[in-house]
């Protein structure tokens, strides 16, 4: 994918959803918001299908940004504000995490002329893509801020496989949900790197759940993208560095030593996640 090819996919894809191009691209790059989920999936790897919605994440503290720019320039009208997850009983909003993510708060706007859907979800932490690293699998791995379109893992996403990301044993009913989603849209689900690539070094390989990986390494792929996108790549943490988890080896004896289940993590800023 080229430059002007990635221009041309995130034009139409934000011009898609009514917003005004360069104004939205400007206020992306000022705020650190960035635009992930299937919008993103579609830009990297185009063709499949056509998001339903789009998913903007906001950096800790910008919420009320976003919701300004939305309110004063476009026709949304917000139709849903609550804490993510939603709170159990008895407990106080947004302390109980039984899936932990790197999300917030989560937001939903309506356009009252088009009918589209504009998802605002706020980050536990100061740089928004931190969040896009606890996804559920490494298919949807990618972002786009305001100059640059980032996919962790390209290889995998134009074969249309990913790597789970969770150590639980039993797939939580709302992850095996999403999954279901991308599995009917083409894209088959991996539980270790021994799947993709047999003779691959565990720990080592760039597409290994073992191996710590940095956003500037060689394995992401990076475009910038615009007119006036600038001489650098804006990645908004070019240090933020993250380990997926994982159930199962990747390399294994017997079935019987195949099960070992460990955390991921996703570090940004000096401020860290874990699932």
């Amino acid at each position: 994918m080229v430059k002007a090819h990635a221009n041309n996919r995130v034009a139409s894809l934000i011009k898609g959803f009514t917003l005004p191009l360069e104004e939205f691209l400007q206020f992306m790059k000022g705020a650190g918001v960035v635009i992930s989920g299937s919008g993103a999936l579609h830009v990297v790897q185009p063709g499949h299908f056509h998001p339903a919605d789009l998913d903007l994440y906001a950096p800790f503290g910008y919420l009320e940004a976003i919701h300004r720019f939305l309110i004063e320039t476009t026709q949304y009208i917000l139709v849903f504000d609550e804490p993510y997850p939603r709170s159990r009983p008895g407990s106080n909003a947004g302390q109980v995490n039984e899936n932990p993510t790197g999300i917030r708060v989560v937001r939903y706007y309506v356009n009252t002329l088009s009918g589209k859907v504009i998802n605002v979800i706020e980050t536990r932490l100061a740089a928004a893509p931190s969040a896009v690293f606890m996804f559920y699998s490494t298919y949807v791995m990618n972002f786009i801020t305001g100059s640059t379109v980032v996919c962790a893992y390209p290889l995998m996403v134009e074969r249309h496989v990913g790597l789970l990301n969770t150590y639980r044993e039993r797939i939580p009913y709302k992850m095996a949900r999403c999954l279901k989603k991308y599995v009917g849209r083409g894209f088959a689900v991996l539980d270790s790197a021994s799947d993709w690539q047999p003779d691959h070094k565990c720990g080592e390989s760039l597409y290994c759940a073992e191996t710590t990986r940095v956003i500037t390494d060689g394995a992401t792929l990076r475009i910038l993208f615009g007119e006036n996108g600038g001489r650098e790549q804006d990645l908004i943490d070019p240090g933020l560095r993250w380990k997926l988890a994982s159930r199962f080896r990747c390399h294994s004896l017997s079935e019987a030593d195949k099960s070992f289940p460990r955390s991921g993590m996703v570090v940004s800023r000096g401020s860290a996640l874990s699932e």
